[in-house]
């Protein structure tokens, strides 16, 4: 069964409202620095499974601009962009500056990708 606009609507404020508090909560954790890096990385990675939903898989594959493109929501793709500078700064806390960079330059991509969606 079909969800209705206002259904949907619901579902992806819900979804954003989730995702604001576990951004929070990852980064106090990681100012914190008495949890290990890694468990905060994962963390991340599940709120944006759960903020993509189930075309996390895909949209995590895509260029920025075509992902920011399919999800057509600013405020999400602001989310999720936040989330993967957890990602980035949790794994350079871990000292996997590689995975840090990979992650800060994909958070840098959804930033542009959604600075010129919004020109």
């Amino acid at each position: 069964m079909a969800l209705r606009r206002s259904d949907q609507q619901e579902l992806l404020e819900r979804l954003m409202r989730e995702a604001s508090a576990a951004l929070r909560h990852l980064r106090e954790r990681l100012a914190g620095g008495d949890d290990p890096p890694t468990g905060i990385g994962d963390e991340a990675r599940s709120a944006i499974a759960a903020l993509l939903g189930d075309e996390a898989p895909v949209l995590t594959m895509l260029d920025p601009v075509t992902a920011v493109r399919l999800i057509g929501h600013p405020e999400r793709v602001a989310l999720w962009a936040q989330l993967v500078d957890v990602e980035a700064d949790a794994a350079l806390a871990a000292g996997d500056s590689g995975l840090a960079a990979s992650r800060g330059a994909r958070a840098a991509g959804l930033r542009a990708a959604l600075d010129g969606a919004r020109r």
